[in-house]
């Protein structure tokens, strides 16, 4: 550090600066919500659960995206543990299905990868969980999205045959719902 620019004291490390910003999310009535990645700063639910509690506000919260549990490189399973790892603390549910593959996992259409729909579904609903539930469609129906694509989302490379996906997906999802008897 600049010899001029000197604080009194220790410089806090840059993480604790996220700690101070609940107070401008509570001054303007906003919540912010993180999603576990394992190409970002959590690369799961346990992680962004921990995250989440140690900043320790309400304004803070966590999305909960069952679908990249597959991509994580400790192998946190969907469900059960995703799940219960980051339930007091999610306020929206990303739907997308995958299989965890080596050397690359790929995504697939809701119900058809290792997620476990069926039964999450209907712990969400037995949970009493009233939120959005947003399709996520990183499947292909001829082909796999890399994971530099799904990174840097954007362009014809990446909306190539997403339309057609999605309303596969939307369909097997409904078809699941209406199967579990929760639509």
């Amino acid at each position: 550090m600049h010899s001029s620019r000197r604080r009194k004291g220790p410089c806090p490390p840059k993480r604790w600066r996220l700690f101070e910003r609940p107070r401008l999310l509570e001054q303007r009535g906003k919540t912010l919500l993180l999603e576990a990645d394992p190409s970002v700063n959590t690369s799961n639910h346990a992680a962004l659960a921990r995250l989440v509690e140690a900043i320790g506000s309400p304004r803070v919260r966590a999305i909960f995206d069952p679908g990249n549990c597959l991509y994580d490189p400790l192998g946190e399973t969907p469900y059960p543990d995703g799940y219960e790892a980051i339930r007091p603390f999610f306020a929206h549910v990303h739907i997308k299905d995958a299989v965890r593959a080596v050397p690359e996992s790929y995504c697939v259409k809701v119900g058809t990868g290792q997620v476990g729909y069926p039964a999450l579904l209907r712990r969400l609903a037995a949970d009493g969980y009233a939120g959005w539930l947003s399709m996520e469609t990183h499947y292909r129906l001829d082909s796999h999205l890399t994971e530099e694509q799904m990174r840097l989302p954007g362009g014809a490379g990446f909306s190539a045959g997403g339309a057609a996906a999605t309303a596969e997906s939307v369909a097997a999802l409904k078809d699941i719902l209406q199967k579990e008897g929760l639509l």
